[in-house]
């Protein structure tokens, strides 16, 4: 009984050591845009276990892209990053988090609604587009961009802004173009299954890294904030 009892308060020394170690320092936290509004987001959960358990560390938290988060992590100007990196980068290390589903968007005058079923990319092709990626396509409308009159928007706001325009069309998340779609302002286009769009958003670090104490126990927390959801999905995936 005694040795179970000093077992556990070896346990709870080291665990009270760690909490010390981590109380000071800052973490650069980079992630993309329009995340909050996304029901299996669990970011800033994740955030609110860290902060209760370590709330001097600075957070400093910074939006972009991802290619400029896995650029920054290669260079070390961010310990930790949010991505929905369709080409994976070497050197780096992807934790799968969450998905999103995304759809075709257009204003309710488009003429594309016009033709009363799901569009296709030979219906598509001769309308106005806005492309997500510039390092490489991302869509699934990217084949046929290079006909299309186009419109180029690495982050959410600005693709909104373009098909809130009436001029293009674009995928948006579901849960960000809600909003819009409750206004009005925006209708969603039915497409034909291949045109069907998710993207995927990976916890990511540099592998050569050597992670401070705070950055490892937030990236802890973002884990045990996702991974129940995030092991079911990977089962679905595999």
């Amino acid at each position: 009984m005694s040795r179970q009892l000093f077992g556990q308060i070896d346990v709870f020394q080291k665990q009270i050591d760690n909490i010390r170690s981590v109380s000071c320092g800052n973490i650069q936290f980079g992630m993309v845009d329009n995340l909050v509004t996304n029901p299996d987001c669990l970011i800033s959960a994740a955030i609110a276990s860290f902060v209760d358990k370590h709330p001097q560390v600075r957070i400093d938290c910074a939006i972009a892209d991802s290619y400029q988060i896995e650029k920054g992590l290669l260079e070390d100007k961010f310990d930790i990053g949010i991505t929905s990196s369709e080409v994976k980068k070497s050197g780096l290390d992807y934790h799968y988090l969450f998905e999103e589903k995304q759809s075709l968007y257009c204003v309710p005058q488009h003429a594309i609604l016009d033709i009363q079923r799901p569009a296709s990319l030979e219906d598509i092709q001769n309308n106005a587009l806005v492309e997500r990626g510039l390092a490489h396509h991302i869509t699934p409308m990217s084949e046929v961009m290079a006909a299309c009159c186009t419109a180029y928007a690495p982050n959410m706001e600005a693709t909104a802004h373009l098909i809130l325009s009436g001029r293009f069309m674009g995928y948006l998340p579901d849960h960000y173009a809600d909003i819009w779609l409750q206004k009005g302002m925006m209708v969603k286009v039915p497409v034909v299954e291949e045109l069907a769009y998710s993207t995927h958003f990976y916890l990511t670090t540099n592998e050569q890294h050597d992670l401070s104490l705070a950055s490892k126990a937030l990236v802890n927390d973002l884990k045990k904030s996702h991974d129940i959801k995030s092991v079911m999905a990977e089962l679905s995936l595999n």
